[in-house]
Order: structure tokens, then C-alpha cells, then sequence
């Protein structure tokens, strides 16, 4: 394994810290036309099944963890570190929170009872008027 590969991507893509807890997304405002903006989808998908969610993960990693990521090929690759590059250079990005998965609620049981019960005795008033 060759020393490139050894250190952190925020050695060699300097971005800020205060962007560190931006969302991966973040990094779309910054393909340009002739990127790939499936293939960014796709990247973005392979990142997140990794674990890797914020900016700060990305640039904590190294390219042998992003080359070891299933889902991402050298084109793949590239996107991330020219991407990566443009951001470093930019004077400003602009944030996109990170996605934070909403808890799925169970249905109430007493709640439904309750309104099975109103459309019962509405339907029987009803029909009794």
C-alpha cells in the first residue's frame, strides 16, 4: 500500500472543519455538466451503505477505503476526489443538513378501536335517521 493511499482525503482535499458535518450531498452543487449525475446518485448510495454520511467522514477516510467500498469504480473514484478538489477551492458551500432517518411509528391499537368504533356508531345513526 503506497503512502497516497495511507492519509486522510483532508490532507490532500483541504476543506474547512466547519463543513465537516455538512451531508455528503452537499458535494452535487459542485458536478459540472459533463459529471455524471447518476453517477453521483450511485455514489452517494455506496457512501451511505459504508456508513459514511457527512463530509467529515468522507475526508476522515482514506483512498483505500473509498477503492475497498463496494459500488465504486475508478469512475467513481475519480468524481469523489474532483469533486472533493473544487469544493476545497470554493469559497463557500453551501449546506445541505445531513439525512437523518425518520423512526417508523406503530400504529396506536386503542386509537384505532376507538375510531372503528365512531364510524360503526356513526353508520348506525345513520341508517336509523
Amino acid at each position: 500500500m503506497g503512502k497516497s493511499e495511507e492519509r486522510p482525503l483532508r490532507e490532500i482535499h483541504l476543506i474547512a472543519d466547519e463543513y465537516y458535518e455538512y451531508d455528503i450531498r452537499t458535494l452535487e452543487q459542485f458536478l459540472m455538466e459533463q459529471d455524471d449525475s447518476q453517477l453521483f446518485v450511485r455514489i452517494v448510495n455506496a457512501l451511505r451503505k459504508s456508513g459514511i454520511v457527512t463530509l467529515g467522514s468522507l475526508l476522515n477516510s482514506n483512498d483505500y477505503d473509498l477503492i475497498n467500498i463496494r459500488g465504486l469504480g475508478p469512475n467513481s473514484y475519480k468524481l469523489v476526489h474532483g469533486l472533493l478538489s473544487r469544493a476545497a477551492g470554493s469559497d463557500q458551500i453551501q449546506m445541505i443538513e445531513p439525512m437523518i432517518p425518520k423512526p417508523k411509528l406503530k400504529p396506536d391499537p386503542i386509537a384505532r378501536l376507538k375510531e372503528r368504533y365512531l364510524r360503526r356508531t356513526m353508520n348506525i345513526k345513520d341508517a336509523h335517521d
